[in-house]
């Protein structure tokens, strides 16, 4: 998520809140990047938890 991060720091605070739909869903460009922050953690966290186990086939 470092590049995201980056990229991120660069956009205006007007930029950030420009609203757009996504999803049928009206949002900012903030909480969209949220929303896709929040997401790419819990993948992280699916593929960190897996990575654990045993594999038994």
């Amino acid at each position: 998520m470092g590049w995201e991060v980056e990229q991120t720091r660069q956009l205006s605070p007007e930029q950030l809140s420009t609203e757009l739909t996504y999803s049928e869903q009206t949002m900012t460009v903030a909480e969209l990047l949220r929303l896709n922050a929040r997401h790419s953690v819990w993948h992280a966290g699916q593929l960190a938890a897996l990575a654990g186990r045993v594999r038994s086939a």
